[in-house]
């Protein structure tokens, strides 16, 4: 947990996976090609672009499911990817996605 903000990872994967959702829903305002959305980031910013991808739970209930939030691509530098229970993830931050 983030002592600071009183968060966890899990709140920045719902916010990394709502910038998104907010992105996509609002393509012809952004004049963003709805289907080239690319998610990039290292170390910490590459778990979260990653958790974009691959992880389907930690949604915010304020989110249109019906907008895909998964990026067409990734650019990862130096991230933290496995989130296993044997990962490193787990043993740095004490929780599993």
């Amino acid at each position: 947990m983030n002592t600071r903000n009183k968060t966890t990872p899990f709140e920045a994967i719902k916010d990394a996976k709502s910038a998104i959702w907010y992105i996509r829903a609002n393509a012809q305002k952004f004049q963003v090609d709805f289907d080239k959305i690319i998610v990039s980031g290292g170390p910490a910013e590459g778990y979260l672009a990653a958790a974009t991808a691959l992880i389907e739970n930690y949604n915010e209930g304020t989110d249109d499911l019906y907008v895909d939030y998964k990026p067409n691509a990734l650019v990862l530098f130096n991230s933290v990817i496995d989130i296993s229970i044997d990962g490193y993830a787990y043993h740095r931050i004490g929780i599993w996605v």
